[in-house]
């Protein structure tokens, strides 16, 4: 997407994606279907997080632009929408997931770095600052 900055239609969202590429991606499902830039945008950024797409096109990634796969399936097409949405979440920090951590600095201390300790499910970085509750599984 992009945004207009000029004066008359400050912020007004644009797509980016050509026209073409919205036809043949709805061309290449087997159902009719309505696809969104977002949805388009997500995909793509489940695509190049994946492990598996990063080996494959390894050698291909350091001298190109990325080529991106679409699947003819849409059930997959909505199912890595849905995963890409979810870690763009996670990257800008806006998941519910970490909203409440299960862990908490605590203390009155210098917050300097001396030594890590981990003694009775907390982790002490000096003798007054630490994470709690954390558990041995966790280090």
């Amino acid at each position: 997407m992009l945004y207009t900055d000029d004066s008359e239609h400050f912020n007004e969202r644009l797509s980016n994606i050509k026209d073409e590429i919205f036809i043949l991606l709805k061309n290449g499902f087997s159902q009719q279907v309505d696809l969104t830039e977002s949805q388009i945008f997500f995909y793509i950024y489940a695509v190049l997080y994946s492990n598996r797409y990063r080996e494959k096109y390894e050698n291909f990634l350091s001298m190109d632009f990325p080529r991106i796969p679409f699947t003819t399936d849409y059930s997959k097409f909505l199912a890595l929408t849905k995963l890409g949405k979810g870690l763009s979440k996670l990257h800008l920090l806006q998941d519910e997931v970490l909203t409440t951590p299960s862990a908490r600095y605590q203390g009155d201390g210098s917050n300097v770095v001396e030594e890590i300790k981990f003694i009775n499910e907390c982790v002490y970085i000096n003798e007054a600052n630490y994470f709690a509750p954390v558990t041995k599984s966790c280090i």
